[in-house]
């Protein structure tokens, strides 16, 4: 698979080449011209979980919607072992690239949903945008429908023994949040789509707090930007 490098604070990332014309109007974009705009917005993406994630050398986490893998990137290093799912078979191309250029021992890759359902297979709505792939149903942006493998998310956790959590699910978080608990999880951090989660009014937005603040301390956006949230829970 071709791939270039981009670096960006203090680590290098495999990324897709570009592949259209599009160009913004950002210097980190600019400079990067070469890199698929989307793989892009991944990277920089990793500099907040980063920012305020904590990490510890006996950590276990799930990496859940690993999509190019650069969440490995920046955390194998601090912890024990990342378990990163990722149902994409050309992202799962990419989080290989990732592994075998830093040496990632320590991530083990699963090609599988994560979902609410016990279901071992559902159907994955494929976006032409490698970021916005779906179970939530047909999107404006959606190619292709896909049957895929899955695994549910509580089921994860307790199989990997899992003490910390990363998700970006692209709204398959609703409901499976809700079905879990969370008791010996210390830390999460997620985003929320409101627009896969067919959400305009935020009540399921609510509802995930209130049952996520049962067990952490949420910190969470008042208001949304474009739909979407990134909210870190701690204890």
């Amino acid at each position: 698979m071709k791939t270039v490098e981009v670096p960006y604070k203090g680590y290098t990332y495999k990324a897709r080449p570009r592949t259209h014309n599009k160009t913004y109007k950002d210097p980190y974009f600019q400079e990067h011209s070469y890199a698929d705009q989307t793989d892009l917005f991944i990277i920089k993406e990793m500099r907040y979980y980063e920012n305020h994630l904590n990490f510890h050398k006996n950590d276990i986490w799930l990496d859940l919607g690993a999509n190019i893998g650069g969440f490995g990137v920046i955390a194998h290093a601090k912890v024990n072992h990342i378990y990163g799912y990722e149902p994409i078979a050309e992202n799962c191309m990419m989080i290989r690239e990732q592994i075998n250029f830093h040496g990632m021992t320590n991530y083990t890759l699963i090609q599988k949903a994560i979902t609410d359902s016990k279901e071992k297979q559902i159907r994955m709505y494929v976006s032409n945008d490698s970021a916005q792939h779906t179970i939530n149903g047909q999107q404006k942006r959606t190619v292709d429908i896909v049957m895929i493998d899955a695994q549910n998310l509580g089921d994860a956790i307790k199989k990997h023994k899992a003490n910390k959590v990363k998700m970006d699910i692209e709204g398959a978080e609703w409901p499976a949040i809700l079905n879990v608990d969370w008791s010996k999880v210390d830390e999460l951090m997620f985003e929320w789509h409101s627009h896969f989660n067919k959400d305009r009014d935020g009540k399921k937005y609510n509802a995930i707090l209130e049952h996520l603040r049962k067990f952490y301390e949420v910190k969470a956006p008042n208001k949304l930007w474009n739909q979407c949230g990134i909210i870190h829970c701690t204890k």
